[in-house]
């Protein structure tokens, strides 16, 4: 869970955490959050198919096919049709 979270605050700038600022009593200011909040379990979705689908572990396998639902590997251009 850890290796999860710390891939979605790295590689979504709306999940990185806030910058305290130098005025207003140190309160934290989020500079890339979104300003939708239905745009958070959109992007989570999107976040959950790439981690589980389409990114490869050092084992050259990514988790869905490490539990047998997927038999290769899927590319983007598969799911944008490039």
């Amino acid at each position: 869970m850890d290796a999860w979270f710390n891939l979605a605050r790295r590689r979504v700038t709306g999940f990185e955490r806030g910058l305290p600022t130098a005025s207003n009593q140190q309160r934290i200011w989020h500079a890339y959050g979104f300003y939708d909040p239905d745009m958070v379990p959109k992007i989570v979705t999107i976040l959950r198919f790439y981690h589980n689908w389409l990114l490869r572990g050092q084992d050259a396998a990514t988790p869905a096919m490490r539990i047998g639902l997927a038999k290769g590997l899927i590319y983007p251009r598969d799911l944008f049709g490039f």
